[in-house]
């Protein structure tokens, strides 16, 4: 994607932003493309405005671009709303409230109900018109001369939430170790067992 000027919170500087039917669009790079009218392909990185957990990320699954029908109701709304806002080759961070997302009922153990969303988006495609290579290229994971991974900045800014006990638990269970205690109560034979 290209570097991008940083805030003061690690999190790039938008050139402008607007704001569409309750949809907040920040771009970061114009595009110099039409703008979408049919369809569109895009990478794109969903995450939870709550914590930052990534639900959605084309580059993290290997894939390439996500390619989106428009005006048949194959999208959520807000995303819909967005993309009228962006033209080919153009870098956005896409919030989209609830009532246009997933609503109350969210996604069964992806996105919980009610649930605010940021997608970090860039359009490759609009209309099977691609965009030049150079602003074709998705989020990168690179790695420095000193041996350091170098996330993209779409990455850096998960927050990562601290592992549930109970998985903590298992961890130690699985291990060996004495100090998991199952059910309430610990017996010595589980050892000899390979338990």
């Amino acid at each position: 994607m290209g570097p991008l000027a940083k805030r003061a919170d690690s999190g790039p500087v938008p050139l402008r932003e607007a704001e569409v039917g309750g949809v907040r669009v920040a771009i970061f790079r114009e595009g110099t493309g039409r703008r979408p009218q049919e369809s569109c392909s895009c990478h794109l990185v969903g995450r939870l405005a709550s914590n930052g957990c990534v639900f959605e990320s084309t580059a993290g699954k290997g894939q390439g671009p996500m390619r989106m029908e428009l005006k048949k109701n194959a999208i959520i709304p807000g995303m819909e709303l967005a993309l009228q806002e962006l033209s080919l080759g153009s870098v956005a961070e896409i919030r989209i409230p609830p009532e246009l997302a997933y609503g109350k009922n969210g996604i069964p153990r992806i996105v919980p109900p009610s649930s605010e969303l940021l997608f970090e988006i860039q359009l490759v495609q609009v209309d099977d018109e691609d965009c030049e290579p150079s602003q074709a290229e998705g989020p990168r994971v690179e790695k420095r001369s000193d041996g350091e991974i170098c996330h993209g900045w779409w990455l850096a800014r998960v927050h990562l939430l601290p592992p549930p006990s109970y998985y903590l638990n298992f961890c130690k269970y699985l291990a060996g170790s004495e100090r998991y205690i199952p059910h309430g109560h610990w017996d010595p034979r589980w050892k000899s067992k390979g338990l």
